[in-house]
């Protein structure tokens, strides 16, 4: 997250990150060094915080469950046009009494 905050010098605004502890920020326009100590509560006095990082997070979180949607849905099509029997004789050989073909198989011996 970051932080808008006017230089205690010349008063431009500064944006700064919070979240990796303390900074020292340098100002670019009149070259004034001071340290913002996320832990101060003084640091926050004439400062708001930028949100737009946030928004656009939470764009790419939209972007990527679209993305996980459509591949789920793809994967359900393909499992749909490909042979079910082929698949449960993979996992597990014993459905190979209950497909049609031994079924017909058993009523010619018979």
């Amino acid at each position: 997250m970051k932080l808008i905050r006017p230089c205690p010098n010349c008063k431009i605004e500064l944006r700064f990150p919070i979240d990796k502890g303390t900074v020292k920020i340098t100002c670019p326009n009149c070259k004034h060094e001071f340290l913002a100590n996320p832990d101060n509560p003084e640091l926050y006095l004439e400062s708001k915080f930028d949100f737009k990082n946030s928004k656009q997070n939470l764009a790419n979180q939209k972007l990527i469950l679209t993305i996980l949607f459509y591949l789920i849905l793809a994967l359900g099509f393909f499992f749909l046009i490909i042979d079910f029997n082929k698949i449960l004789l993979l996992i597990h050989p014993s459905f190979e009494e209950s497909t049609p073909e031994v079924i017909e198989n058993k009523e010619n011996e018979i």
